[in-house]
């Protein structure tokens, strides 16, 4: 699967809705002064961590943490240690996080914060 495909699929499966409802619970927000951002905006600088992390191995800023793992892309979202993961690879078409198709994988939740592999 080629970094295209693999960003459109972690975009398409990744659940920004529960990143944006965990940003505004707890204020969290980005620039200055602080702003919770909205749901697009998540998704815009999701999808520049991603590009950079097949560009260069590792990117993070906002919350979103991507890198290159060993070919598979995996992008992170996380307050502390509990982050909300989504990832495809090449023996996979359909391992994504939070609420994708998990039939190939063994995700599960360990709180309303995010899941873990």
């Amino acid at each position: 699967m080629t970094y295209r495909d693999q960003i459109d699929n972690i975009m398409d499966n990744f659940e920004f809705g529960r990143v944006a409802a965990m940003m505004e619970a707890t204020d969290w927000g980005w620039g200055m002064p602080p702003e919770v951002p909205d749901e697009h905006e998540l998704r815009v600088a999701a999808r520049a961590r991603l590009r950079e992390a097949a560009e260069r191995g590792f990117s993070a800023s906002g919350g979103f943490t991507a890198r290159d793992d060993g070919g598979v892309l995996r992008l992170y979202w996380g307050l502390s240690a509990n982050i909300i993961q989504g990832a495809v690879g090449p023996d996979s078409e359909q391992e994504t996080s939070m609420g994708a198709d998990t039939e190939q994988g063994d995700w599960h939740e360990i709180n309303c914060v995010g899941i873990e592999r």
